[in-house]
Formats: structure tokens, C-alpha cells, sequence
């Protein structure tokens, strides 16, 4: 049996921006709603709040997960525009809302008929989900680095000049239980450009990388076509060893016939596909 290593996780992540022209200040806000979740919660975690350009504030929570809420609740507090994207890489699956002052103004759902429903009836028509969350967030105008940026990722940089980011962490000897440091930061330089790739295991023996896709509903023959050629979309985009080879592994919590039915159809068109599938195998 192939042994796989665990490495950097399908994107998977929920992230807020704020538009605000001062982080110190919207630092502060956020520091008002966590001192009131520090009283009853145990397992608040640490928040960054970085200027990241073009107007706007990121806030990145440890773990990468932050709840639409917290959008809502800083667009009201800032008087402010603030965005809020959740992206299930796993599901091909991702939700966009916009707050203005501290009111819903947009929401965006894909694949449409996937959140919110117990049980989903039909193959969902899978999209391009990191596609759709990195073009809004460029149109928004979130400059392209910060974009799918983790929390554990940042750092500060020994300079001179105003702090540009605060981090706030729980901290029970404080009156509010949050302790604030302000910093310059630092985010890792990358060469590539255009959306950010992760995987979930490798094979180094067998030379293989490995994303795992989780799919709902019953099977639809022409949604499963167009599920194949969404992953080629994505599968194209990979960064991936010269000479590796690139597999998803297929799984889904509605039972096993809907998993046969799409291998089914991938090996009838094998031919058309540069990337394999399997069944995603019992951990």
C-alpha cells in the first residue's frame, strides 16, 4: 500500500476584509468584539489585522476561519464596506457575502443549491470555486498576495515606520482579556503568480500528488461531464513536480453509487483527461 505524507491542505479557508484607511483603528474594533467572546470562550484564537493595500484590512484568525459575522459586525462598528468569502476547496464549494454598514448587500453561492440543503437531490453544477473566490476578491481589488494568505504565514520585519498590523490574542491577565501588539509584517515572497495551489498528500515513491474532492447528490451525466472539466480546470494549475503525475481522490457522504457512477464516466473518457481518479480510500 502507498504511504502518503501529510503537506500543505486543499485551500479551505474563510477570511474578512475590511475597507478602512487605518489599522490601529479597526484593530480596536475587533478587539471590542473578541473582549466580549474572550468572557464565555476558551478556544479564541489569536486575529491578525493587516493593512494590506489598496484601502483594505485583512483579518486572518489562527486555524483560518472566521464567520461572516465578524464582516458584519466590523462594517457596522467602521462604518465601513466589508467582505467576507468562505471557500470549501475540498467541496468546490465556496460562499461571498458584502456588508455596508453593517448590512448584507451581496451573497454569492456555488455551486447553487449546495448550502443550506440537507439533503441535495441532484449532482450539484460544479464550478471553479478557488477561481470564483480569487476573480471577486481581484475585482474588490484585494491585491493578489493576500488573497488566499494563511494566518500562520505571517511575520514581522525588522523596520522603521508605523506599524502596519495588529495581532490580538486571548490573554487572561488582561482587563479585557486581549492583549494587543502592534508590528510591521512580512508575507512569503512567491515567484508565481495567479491563484494560489495547494495538495493534501503526496506519494513520493510513486511520484504522485493527491487532492481529495468531496461530491453530493444523485448522478447526472451531464453535471458529471462538467465536474470532470471543472477538475481538469484546476487540475492544469497544479504546481506539481516535472514528471509527477496528478490524481483526485473521490468521495461523498450520500454512499458509494454516485463515487462508481463518476469513475464510471471517467474511464469511458480517460483519453481526454491528464489527471487520474481513484476512490478516496478509508483513512
Amino acid at each position: 500500500m502507498d504511504i502518503y505524507y501529510a503537506t500543505d491542505m486543499s485551500i479551505n479557508l474563510s477570511r474578512v476584509f475590511v475597507r478602512y484607511p487605518e489599522v490601529v483603528g479597526a484593530a480596536q474594533a475587533l478587539r471590542v468584539h473578541l473582549g466580549a467572546q474572550a468572557r464565555s470562550r476558551s478556544d479564541l484564537p489569536r486575529h491578525f489585522v493587516v493593512s494590506v493595500g489598496g484601502g483594505w484590512i485583512g483579518v486572518y484568525a489562527a486555524g483560518n476561519s472566521s464567520s461572516p459575522s465578524l464582516a458584519q459586525y466590523l462594517s457596522r462598528a467602521l462604518e465601513a464596506e466589508a467582505l467576507w468569502c468562505g471557500l470549501a476547496g475540498r467541496s468546490l464549494a465556496c460562499r461571498l457575502q458584502r456588508y455596508r454598514l453593517g448590512r448584507q448587500v451581496q451573497e454569492q453561492l456555488s455551486p447553487p443549491g449546495l448550502f443550506g440543503a440537507d439533503e441535495v437531490r441532484l449532482l450539484p453544477a460544479y464550478g471553479d470555486a478557488e477561481r470564483e473566490v480569487y476573480l471577486w476578491l481581484n475585482e474588490a481589488g484585494i491585491p493578489e498576495p493576500y488573497r488566499f494568505l494563511h494566518a500562520e504565514e505571517l511575520g514581522a520585519r525588522d523596520a522603521a515606520g508605523a506599524p502596519d498590523a495588529v495581532a490580538l490574542s486571548p490573554a487572561a491577565e488582561w482587563p479585557d482579556g486581549i492583549k494587543e501588539e502592534e508590528f510591521r509584517h512580512r508575507i512569503p515572497h512567491s515567484t508565481a503568480n495567479g491563484i494560489r495551489t495547494m495538495f493534501d498528500r503526496f506519494d513520493e515513491k510513486s511520484s504522485v500528488v493527491e487532492d481529495d474532492v468531496i461530491v453530493r447528490g444523485a448522478f447526472d451525466e451531464m453535471r458529471g461531464r462538467h465536474l470532470l472539466e471543472t477538475l481538469a480546470k484546476m487540475a492544469a494549475r497544479r504546481r506539481i513536480p516535472p514528471g509527477w503525475s496528478f490524481r483526485y481522490a473521490l468521495s461523498s457522504p450520500d454512499g458509494e453509487a454516485l463515487v462508481d457512477a463518476l469513475l464510471s464516466l471517467y474511464a469511458r473518457e480517460r483519453g481526454r483527461w491528464e489527471y487520474e481518479m481513484i476512490r478516496s480510500l478509508p483513512s
